[in-house]
């Protein structure tokens, strides 16, 4: 009888310890979490992280949301450099490398504005590839490189990321990647693509690299919506919106048709500005590869189709 009534006793001093022990170990989580990212500050052009670079209460004349085609007004100094000093522009890059998807780049835009941000006009570089792909968007690694920040994980959970890409955001802040990590400094992007070299098939392959999941109706009606919320948010934050095409060499890709049919249609409802510089600058001097543009192109694209539009000019 004694037996049964001790045993009885334990069972709540087990829970308790062990409600205990797990306390401690989500404690001490909590604390490798907040140490491998809260003390560290970069500048844009040390980063792949946009939570790392956005800052708090601060003014720009844009920001600019796209892919690694975006992704390299920042990525390298001289190229941030030029808009920032020779054009006079303060800019904040939410671009993500590695063919990043629209819905991304909403949650950053999202986070921009919370952190009390201001900005007079969000400019959209567009691909096409991006709306019509869930794996380029939910399933996308861009969660490996940014800090944990609590904020950031619920816009994961509500959003519906997949448990592998949220688990992915929680464990990767453990490996020895994120303690001996330090800013990372290119300078710039001095290639030339060799076009009459290259075989055509190598066309064939990067399309078929960008568009994995073909032109996925669902996945198009889905994220395009995501464009019509980055389009109302900026409205909401009284900034200009613009999407713009960029130029590439890549000729009309798979879903353009479809895209530019949605935005004019689009238009109507939620105002923004809209350029299709796709088919612009075809010289090869421009490119590094196919479809991301050099310095020497970089700096002719921010200096005579971007600044006049921003200018409304």
């Amino acid at each position: 009888m004694t037996e049964p009534s001790s045993q009885r006793r334990d069972v709540p001093r087990f829970l308790i310890r062990a409600s205990v022990l797990v306390a401690l170990n989500v404690a001490l989580a909590w604390a490798v979490l907040w140490a491998a990212g809260a003390y560290r500050s970069y500048e844009q052009w040390e980063t792949d992280s946009i939570l790392y670079a956005t800052p708090k209460n601060a003014s720009f004349d844009f920001v600019s949301l796209g892919t690694s085609r975006t992704r390299i007004f920042s990525e390298f100094k001289d190229n941030y450099d030029f808009v920032a000093h020779d054009l006079g522009l303060r800019f904040l890059n939410l671009a993500i490398p590695f063919g990043g998807g629209i819905l991304p780049e909403r949650l950053f835009l999202e986070n921009f504005f919370e952190r009390g941000n201001r900005t007079k006009a969000v400019v959209l570089f567009l691909d096409p590839f991006t709306v019509f792909s869930d794996r380029l968007n939910r399933e996308h690694r861009f969660v490996y490189y940014e800090p944990f920040r609590v904020r950031f994980l619920a816009k994961l959970v509500v959003n519906r990321f997949p448990f592998e890409r949220i688990a992915t955001y929680v464990r990767s802040k453990f490996g020895r990647y994120w303690f001996e990590r330090g800013p990372m400094v290119k300078n710039r992007d001095g290639r030339v693509v060799d076009i009459a070299h290259i075989d055509p098939m190598a066309f064939r392959k990067r399309l078929n690299g960008l568009y994995p999941e073909k032109l996925d109706e669902s996945n198009f009606e889905r994220y395009m919506q995501d464009v019509v919320r980055i389009v109302d948010m900026a409205a909401k934050h009284q900034s200009k919106a613009y999407i713009v095409l960029l130029p590439t060499l890549l000729g009309e890709e798979p879903g353009y048709a479809k895209v530019m049919a949605f935005l004019a249609q689009c238009r109507a409802q939620h105002p923004f500005a809209l350029y299709d510089w796709s088919k612009s600058m075809q010289d090869p001097k421009f490119f590094a590869d196919h479809d991301h543009l050099n310095y020497e192109g970089f700096k002719y694209l921010a200096k005579n189709l971007l600044q006049p539009a921003l200018n409304g000019t």
